[in-house]
């Protein structure tokens, strides 16, 4: 009888970089073809890519949500600057419509608009029942004084 071949003399040894490890008792390591120094050192810059790439995802993971909450802020920055606007815009309006009413022409002019004549019609009827004072008519209050 001849000598038998072990084809398995045990389970391959994997390393961290995903090669057969030094020393590892596999039968492809043991007939010579392990991996070289060269294939190892690719092995471990393959393995350091894909940390690398690991943590990557997991930044751009967190990201979305802090810039859900930075898009959420600038919208309600957005939103709260509006509103302040709007009011202004409010208070402005309610001023002027006070300062039309204490002014008869305004008022008068506002009146008719309202009663559905046209601007054309309305200031000529303000102009005919409320004209606007002339330079004499100051002289003469101030004459009069």
């Amino acid at each position: 009888m001849g000598k038998q071949l072990i084809i398995s003399r045990g389970a391959p040894v994997i390393d961290e970089d995903g090669c057969h490890a030094r020393g590892c008792p596999c039968a492809r390591c043991d007939a010579g073809y392990g991996p070289t120094d060269f294939e190892r050192s690719r092995a471990r810059q393959a393995r350091q890519e894909r940390e690398r790439r690991a943590v990557e995802a997991a930044a751009a993971a967190a990201e979305p949500k802090s810039a859900k909450a930075a898009r959420r802020l600038e919208l309600e920055r957005a939103a709260e600057l509006e509103l302040e606007a709007t009011a202004a815009a409010i208070r402005r309006s309610q001023e002027a419509g006070r300062r039309a009413a204490a002014d008869a022409r305004a008022a008068r002019l506002l009146e008719l608009r309202r009663a559905g004549w046209s601007f054309e019609d309305a200031f000529a009827e303000i102009d005919r029942t409320h004209p606007l004072p002339t330079r004499e008519d100051d002289h003469e209050k101030t004459d009069d004084q």
